[in-house]
């Protein structure tokens, strides 16, 4: 991800959202573009003075009430649009980014590529081709990771495996032909880069091994980090939070093309509606945009959150009490990822902040700082956690009355899902039994299988489906 010729493309930013211009800022600097803020329509009209800036970034709700004055002081500029997610463009004739911003697309922009735009008119995410014979693995220690992962390939219709470490993903490359395989770079143990030097060592036996393409899934993905990659064995890397436009690029590029067949999604005219979702320190919209654009997904995505990350909060504590900061850096690298995905924004720049002392070894700045995040976080949770089930309790969205006998076909589906690693197939199960009414003997430990799948957690779901086709076949 680069820019072509930097030195031409100096660019302005002209938001009003603190966080967001901030944001925005640094990753047009970190592109190698030089980049200046201004906080008004006035000043921006005076930065735009005698056309010094190729570029001009500006928030949509400040052009159009400022429209006439800033088309007279902009010369030759480029004018793009910086929007909300769901927030309407009365125009095409400027580009646009959907707030915030990621670096793929702001580089797009600088470099004069049109991404295509990947949400058809309901807001939820569409695809430019399915590949329902493709086989795809995700590697990531983070489940909320796996889960939005997962949830942006689902419309590409590709058969999708999971897995938390880079030992797991080295024993399923070798029992299963995959077409890609996403793997995140910073795992605890084995990380991401020795787990694909191990795969391609496997080469020697079959060239598969050298051949698959590897990508990096990360959350420092600047072009700096990019030839670190290609040297230790990956084939392309995708930034982390995952941006959907690049995301295609990268599947178009490594699918093989005798595997991809047209797709025509059919649009919806409404936005998802999130009316009934209001959770304190989450923006909501955005969280629904870097998740697919589907309200019942996102809700599945924040339950998974809620649980990894009560688990991670200890973790972090403990290998910082015991000075393991290399450790405590990677569970704030995850946490950065994890947070931006939910639209915990500000939360996840805080966890940024971290990770760089962390890299640094700037151990005063973490000591200073690490509880104050903590706190923020369990606060977060807490909000999470009240906001869920309360949301539940007012959906109706009770199902269809199923039996024993019912309920037992349905766990069959999903156990030979769950053998067979189709993503699809298990949602599809899952979603059945979430839905149901089920009779009281089955409800109890449908919620677990149901808790189980959701935190990908797949062995622990397969014990409980024999048990209760045991339980209920000696009765």
């Amino acid at each position: 991800m680069s820019v072509e010729r930097p030195e031409e493309k100096k660019s302005v930013v002209c938001e009003s959202n603190e966080m967001y211009a901030a944001f925005l800022l640094r990753t047009i600097k970190s592109l190698g573009v030089q980049c200046e803020r201004v906080s008004s329509a006035e000043e921006l009209c005076d930065a735009m003075a005698n056309d010094s800036f190729p570029f001009v970034f500006v928030s949509y709700a400040l052009f159009e009430n400022n429209k006439e004055m800033i088309l007279k002081c902009g010369g030759q500029s480029q004018i793009v649009l910086l929007t909300k997610y769901g927030e309407s463009i009365s125009t095409r004739k400027w580009k646009s980014l959907s707030m915030p911003v990621h670096a793929i697309s702001v580089a797009n922009v600088l470099n004069g590529v049109s991404g295509k735009f990947l949400y058809h008119s309901g807001g939820e995410l569409a695809a430019s081709f399915v590949a329902p014979n493709a086989k795809v693995l995700i590697v990531d220690d983070i489940n909320t990771n796996l889960k939005v992962a997962s949830g942006l390939l689902k419309p590409y219709k590709m058969k999708v495996a999971l897995c938390n470490s880079g030992p797991e993903a080295i024993e399923a490359v070798q029992s299963k032909d995959y077409d890609i395989v996403f793997m995140d770079h910073k795992m605890p143990g084995m990380d991401g880069m020795e787990a694909t030097k191990h795969i391609r060592a496997l080469g020697d036996e079959d060239p598969y091994y050298k051949n698959i393409p590897i990508i990096a899934l990360t959350a420092n993905a600047v072009s700096s980090m990019k030839d670190a990659f290609l040297e230790n064995g990956f084939d392309d890397f995708l930034p982390k939070p995952i941006d959907t436009i690049h995301l295609d690029m990268i599947l178009q590029k490594w699918i093989p093309r005798e595997k991809q067949a047209e797709h025509s999604p059919e649009g919806n005219s409404e936005l998802p509606s999130q009316a009934d979702l209001e959770i304190e320190g989450l923006d909501i919209k955005n969280g629904l945009f870097r998740t697919g654009g589907n309200l019942k997904f996102y809700c599945e995505v924040l339950a998974a959150f809620h649980e990894d990350e009560a688990k991670r909060i200890k973790e972090i504590r403990d290998c910082l009490a015991a000075g393991n900061l290399p450790l405590y850096t990677i569970h704030v690298h995850a946490l950065k990822s994890a947070l931006a995905y939910m639209g915990a924004i500000k939360l996840s720049g805080e966890a940024h902040e971290l990770e760089m002392a962390g890299e640094r070894g700037d151990l005063p700045f973490i000591t200073a700082n690490n509880v104050h995040f903590l706190t923020k976080l369990e606060q977060l949770l807490g909000n999470i956690g009240s906001a869920l089930p309360l949301r539940d309790a007012n959906s109706g969205n009770e199902g269809k009355h199923l039996d024993n006998k019912q309920v037992q076909a349905v766990l069959a589906k999903l156990k030979a899902a769950i053998e067979d690693m189709d993503v699809g197939e298990i949602n599809q199960a899952a979603d059945i039994l979430q839905q149901a009414a089920c009779v009281d003997d089955a409800k109890t430990i449908i919620r677990k299988i149901s808790k189980h799948i959701l935190m990908a957690e797949y062995d622990e779901a397969l014990v409980l489906i024999d048990s209760f086709s045991f339980s209920a076949s000696v009765e």
